[in-house]
């Protein structure tokens, strides 16, 4: 990790979700109390309270804190993890389809295909049945592990262009 190991978790997770939460787009409404807490490194248990409500951020904390062992999705290598990405997101693996769906946007149309505990592949069956097309290609890419997505991506590029494709 790097130099974030010698701040706590939690002050960490609130330096990174300070910016997106004083625009309004995640967490709860006071941002001047989580930049207070985050700069003065004040009370942990009420940064932890307040990490709980980024509806958003905080079912992945726990799902990367779980995925490699850890009690505290707070745990300062797992705020990294999730922020700027580190080598455990490799333990992560999507069981359902919702949990993929949470990583991007689909649109209304798509997200009514979603049943509760669908998995992944159900989904994608049913956006195809549905003539969901791009939405299908959406979520493939990103349910792939990222290596297997950039490759994924290259072959259909490939197919689509056929001899018309030139190097940069």
């Amino acid at each position: 990790m790097g130099g974030s190991a010698a701040v706590a978790g939690p002050i960490l997770f609130a330096r990174y979700a300070f910016g997106p939460n004083r625009l309004g787009y995640c967490g709860p409404d006071d941002s001047a109390e989580l930049f207070a807490e985050a700069t003065v490194g004040g009370d942990l248990r009420a940064l932890r309270h307040n990490a709980e409500q980024f509806e958003g951020a905080w079912p992945y904390l726990q799902l990367i804190a779980t995925a490699n062992g850890l009690a505290d999705p707070l745990d300062a290598r797992v705020v990294e993890a999730y922020w700027l990405g580190n080598s455990m997101l490799v333990n992560v693996t999507a069981a359902t389809a919702s949990e993929i769906c949470a990583r991007l946007y689909l649109d209304k149309a798509a997200l009514a295909l979603l049943r509760p505990g669908m998995s992944p592949r159900e989904f994608v069956d049913a956006l195809v049945e549905n003539e969901q097309y791009m939405a299908a290609i959406d979520f493939i890419a990103h349910a792939l592990p990222s290596r297997e997505a950039i490759w994924w991506g290259c072959l259909c590029l490939q197919r689509t262009c056929g001899d018309k494709l030139e190097p940069w």
